[in-house]
């Protein structure tokens, strides 16, 4: 019984450690935007050099950078995620620049192809 209530209690408190990070992108007038929810909080630089989108988290994201790919393919060709889980790489369909911010948990990446005037 004992371990049956050790199981338990052990259980509760990793579940409730649990990640839900997600991802959606969001068409903007003219460039698309990458908007990670991140659960719990985290960080992330991100850049584009060579034709290689690349994005970098300070922890493990559990989401499928492939998933993400495959919603946009007027700007991404294929996706991969380091083994360590915590970059991301983007062949690019295009030239883009680069634009990243965050707020809490949110961690957004704007794609502006270089054919973009506007403000991100």
């Amino acid at each position: 019984m004992n371990r049956i209530v050790l199981a338990a209690l052990t259980l509760c408190c990793v579940s409730g450690q649990a990640r839900a990070d997600s991802f959606s992108t969001v068409p903007e007038s003219g460039y698309v935007r990458l908007l990670f929810n991140m659960t719990p909080q985290a960080h992330a630089t991100a850049s584009a050099a060579g034709g290689v989108l690349t994005i970098g988290f300070d922890r493990k994201v559990s989401v499928d950078p492939t998933s993400l790919a495959q919603g946009l393919p007027a700007y991404i060709g294929s996706a991969r995620a380091d083994a360590d889980g915590k970059t991301f790489h983007f062949a690019l369909a295009q030239q883009v620049r680069v634009h990243s911010s965050a707020s809490g948990d949110k961690i957004a990446v704007d794609l502006l192809p270089s054919s973009f005037a506007g403000n991100s």
